[in-house]
């Protein structure tokens, strides 16, 4: 993102749902201008966490929307995977980015998407079916296609794929809302 070629790319997705809320696509905007906005997004949507690749310049944002108050998860897209893939726990995989695209896929036939990325002639289901995968080391754990590999056959980095596959890089629980009328204070002996 940034001032770079890529994009910066903000997907909300609730549960099954990455299509009501619309996708932002942003292109030269500074780390200051995207916390900004990420900032009124989560007030917008009533956002539990915020996922950030920390690639790049992605530290840079994720410490901005720490100190505006945000809860922010670093995903860290050559990491090793930690098996927090919930929608797909049973698949080995080599890094992090292989694991939450995993979990996007496994949530795909029942998720809701919007194909259209504004500015852009590929769509997002062109991204989510552009990267090939092999298996690696000795346990043939999956491994997307690099980036630069993608590049090196005429294929545009994955942008809005990857910001919707980093919504499945922790599972977030929120806890249910106590019915109406319950006394919510401790009772005591």
């Amino acid at each position: 993102g940034r001032f770079g070629t890529d994009p910066t790319v903000i997907i909300p997705r609730q549960g099954r749902d990455a299509r009501s809320r619309p996708m932002e696509v942003l292109r030269g905007w500074d780390l200051m201008r995207q916390a900004a906005r990420i900032v009124q997004l989560v007030n917008l949507y009533n956002a539990v966490a915020v996922m950030v690749d920390v690639g790049g310049v992605g530290g840079g944002l994720v410490d901005r929307l720490r100190q505006l108050g945000v809860t922010v998860y670093e995903v860290d897209f050559g990491s090793s995977p930690d098996g927090y893939n919930l929608e797909d726990a049973g698949t080995k995989y080599y890094n992090k980015r292989a694991e939450i695209w995993g979990g996007l896929a496994a949530w795909l036939p029942h998720g809701c998407i919007s194909n259209e990325i504004a500015g852009q002639d590929e769509t997002l289901v062109d991204e989510l079916t552009a990267p090939t995968y092999t298996y690696a080391g000795d346990d043939m754990e999956i491994q997307l296609e690099k980036k630069k590999d993608m590049l090196r056959r005429g294929v545009p980095s994955p942008n809005a794929a990857d910001a919707l596959a980093c919504t499945f890089a922790f599972p977030i629980y929120l806890p249910p809302l106590a019915p109406f009328g319950i006394d919510e204070k401790p009772k005591p002996y």
